[in-house]
């Protein structure tokens, strides 16, 4: 075909195709062809040419300089680019382990891994340039925090009788994982029992909803000398979705009077 012609040169491009690439990431490619052009004499004269080549395996680089952990069920987002390949970055993305979500930007993407292992296989222009393995943790548990009378609990000497006359319980994200993926990060206590005991007698119990609330008759019972045992029932956990799990968890506080 016609070959753009720049100071007495003929100018070809064309794209790259790569694939069997050695252990130096280099593919041995050949370009056949010919070139045609009049002689002095008026006779045409055709020469044809074989040209070895190679083609660089194109680089990428996954936002993290050392891959993160990556949380089960959760929304792990990453960038993944390519400043090599330029305006030529046309990214597709899959994973052994686990699914991608694409953001529309490209390189950018949200894996949610459902195994203890992901491999992040990564594309361009329909031919793989690598995978990528990444390790799976568990979502952290929360802390448990409480608070009677609006003040936080974890004083051994307790609190006066007079200020026992609510509960809260507050279950709090580990603050790495909240920061790495805050709309995963939603943790809520569905429920608390509250037993009131003088000694080694019980005197009362009541079941609060989520969170807590007021200890109403059970606290115009309470004297100096007493203890409440808080049971958390449950605790749940929202993700990015939406979805609610249940969280196992087993805590339990007495709070002295």
């Amino acid at each position: 075909g016609p070959v753009r012609i720049q100071d007495g040169q003929g100018i070809i491009e064309f794209t790259a195709q790569g694939g069997a690439y050695d252990k130096n990431g280099l593919a041995r490619r050949t370009l056949n062809g010919s070139i045609s052009y009049q002689q002095p004499n008026g006779e045409n004269k055709t020469v044809s040419f074989n040209q070895e080549y190679f083609v660089a395996k194109p680089s990428y680089e996954i936002e993290s300089g050392s891959f993160p952990p990556l949380y089960l069920g959760c929304a792990n987002k990453l960038s993944v680019q390519s400043p090599q390949l330029g305006a030529l970055w046309n990214p597709s993305f899959s994973a052994d382990g686990g699914s991608v979500i694409s953001s529309g930007e490209k390189g950018k993407i949200t894996i949610i891994p459902s195994s203890n292992r992901v491999t992040l296989n990564v594309s361009n222009a329909g031919s793989l340039l690598g995978k990528n393995d990444f390790r799976v943790n568990k979502v952290p548990r929360p802390t448990i925090e409480y608070y009677v009378g609006g003040t936080k609990v974890g004083d051994p000497r307790g609190v006066p009788v007079g200020s026992a006359r609510s509960i809260r319980v507050t279950a709090v994200a580990d603050e790495s994982f909240r920061n790495y993926s805050p709309d995963d990060a939603n943790f809520r206590v569905t429920g608390i029992t509250v037993i009131l005991a003088r000694g080694t007698r019980k005197i009362g119990q009541i079941n609060l909803g989520a969170g807590g609330g007021s200890l109403g008759s059970l606290a115009a019972e309470a004297q100096p000398g007493d203890r409440y045992s808080i049971q958390v029932d449950g605790v749940q956990r929202r993700n990015f979705r939406g979805d609610v799990s249940d969280v196992p968890m087993n805590p339990q506080q007495t709070v002295a009077l």
